[in-house]
């Protein structure tokens, strides 16, 4: 929300879950993590549409029959964790370097590509399965 300048699912998916902009058009890491990001907001989407069916939450129940856009924060909490490392996979590489630094306390220079806590994200995310 802090990169995006906007608490709006829709802004920061248009300012900051663009991590395909740092890719060569075209080629297929482009391709691939555009693709990615598209298969990201169906996932959020059918997450929001499956907790309004089902009434397991009603914190996306009460926005949706409000009418008002649903927070940020209660979309998130609509993710799986596997949902929510995509979310993080495909913020752009400034976002990751902000969340390396906040979370795990590394300076810049070691998470220069932004990298390493999406690698520990998967690496939880694999351990869980292994369960």
């Amino acid at each position: 929300m802090q990169d995006a300048k906007s608490e709006n699912l829709d802004d920061i998916f248009e300012k900051s879950i663009t991590e395909y902009r740092s890719l060569k058009k075209g080629s297929m890491a482009y391709h691939n993590s555009y693709s990615k990001r598209m298969a990201l907001k169906v996932k959020i989407n059918n997450a929001l549409i499956n907790s309004y069916n089902h009434s397991s939450n009603n914190i996306v129940n009460h926005f949706f029959d409000s009418d008002k856009n649903i927070p940020t924060w209660a979309i998130l909490e609509s993710l799986t964790l596997g949902e929510f490392g995509n979310f993080y996979a495909c913020s752009n590489v400034n976002v990751k370097k902000y969340i390396s630094n906040e979370i795990l306390h590394y300076p810049t220079k070691f998470d220069e590509d932004g990298k390493i806590t999406e690698i520990l994200i998967y690496s939880i995310k694999d351990l869980r399965q292994e369960r």
